[in-house]
């Protein structure tokens, strides 16, 4: 059975968006919602003190919830990793988004793991600078569970020609789940000497990044959640995605 990840309504579809740096996805979905998309961002929650949540939620008048992860982990005596601890974690998060009446939560830069907290309780997007539709010899993905930058540079390290980036699902494996949007490829801007110098890498990953996240991340998210709010994506029982009634296994393109 088919059904959709949301379903309109007269009101906005009710965002909770998750960040831990300078929120520039979320900027950009705040520029959607202001240009007439209908979704409303209701929640900001950041795992990181100094990120810019705290600005954006002023700007716009947004309620905000701060609760650094390395501080919460200090105080409880726990390792990060620790998923017991994280499920805690994330329970407050969940309280806080409950209060605001959120549907749905935007993974917006977001680098700390959510548990089936976040999960199973609302319909959880993320936007990952990589394409996951790639796989690697044992048929995993093959730059799932790699931060932002890391993401990059293993791409430009296998010689891969184009980076895209992936609007998905979020479930309780890391990046594994339904892929909803890849965005248009950028081609890949690398020399011999960045490729052969370590310091050169790490600055030509970062240049390559820069471009992905205005080429690919900052054009597909808004627009995937635009999508969504319409009622255009769906999901079976399996956890396929749909668009428009029709199956998409590796996701949709832009437009």
């Amino acid at each position: 059975m088919i059904k959709p990840l949301y379903t309109p309504k007269r009101e906005p579809m009710r965002i909770a968006a998750l960040m831990s740096g300078k929120g520039t996805n979320l900027r950009k979905i705040l520029e959607r919602q202001l240009s007439g998309a209908p979704f409303k961002v209701v929640a900001i929650f950041t795992d990181n003190k100094e990120s810019d949540a705290g600005k954006i939620a002023a700007e716009y008048k947004i309620p905000l919830m701060s609760n650094d992860i390395k501080e919460y982990c200090t105080k409880m005596n726990v390792e990060r990793k620790e998923l017991g601890a994280r499920k805690a974690y994330d329970s407050e998060t969940r309280k806080f988004f409950e209060k605001h009446n959120a549907e749905v939560a935007a993974l917006c830069g977001y680098l700390s793991i959510v548990t089936g907290e976040i999960a199973d309780n609302f319909v959880t997007v993320n936007i990952h600078p990589a394409d996951l539709r790639k796989r690697g010899k044992n048929g995993k993905r093959q730059y799932a569970g790699m931060l932002g930058l890391a993401s990059v540079k293993a791409a430009i390290i296998n010689g891969d020609k184009e980076l895209r980036s992936t609007v998905h699902l979020v479930t309780r494996q890391v990046d594994e789940g339904p892929i909803m949007m890849v965005s248009e490829p950028v081609k890949a801007k690398i020399t011999m000497d960045e490729r052969k110098n370590p310091e050169l890498l790490n600055a030509a990953a970062e240049r390559n990044m820069a471009e992905l996240k205005e080429k690919g991340d900052w054009a597909i998210f808004p627009e995937a959640i635009e999508m969504m709010a319409m009622g255009r994506f769906a999901a079976d029982e399996k956890g396929a995605v749909y668009l428009d009634g029709k199956p998409i296994p590796e996701g949709c393109e832009p437009g």
